[in-house]
């Protein structure tokens, strides 16, 4: 029953863990930007979009295909920042001694 225990309680610490790491993710704000600054997107740990800042310099140009590539580049600055702190938070937390790579598909969307 000793083993049973001993299983019982590492599931309860990685349950903890997770929530720990979900929980941070969450309050997170990382910025992603492109063109210089011209477009800045915000999103928390979970990827999710919190902000969109375009700068009105932009607008003046009413070059919608510029914008968009903008917008484009930004999300995906966000995107790979998200992704950093996602590895650098259960780094953090669980140790290197497991496989990052497959915990990284709890947090992250697909």
């Amino acid at each position: 029953m000793a083993d049973f225990d001993q299983i019982f309680k590492k599931i309860q610490e990685a349950q903890h863990v997770i929530t720990t790491i979900q929980s941070e993710l969450k309050s997170k704000r990382i910025e992603g930007s492109a063109g210089g600054g011209l477009v800045k997107i915000v999103v928390n740990g979970n990827q999710d979009v919190i902000e969109v800042n375009i700068s009105p310099e932009l607008i003046k140009l009413k070059d919608l295909r510029f914008l968009e590539d903008l917008i484009k580049a930004a999300s995906n600055d966000a995107r790979q920042k998200a992704q950093e702190e996602v590895q650098g938070l259960i780094s953090r937390y669980i140790g290197t001694g497991l496989n990052v790579e497959d915990l990284k598909t709890l947090f992250l969307k697909k």
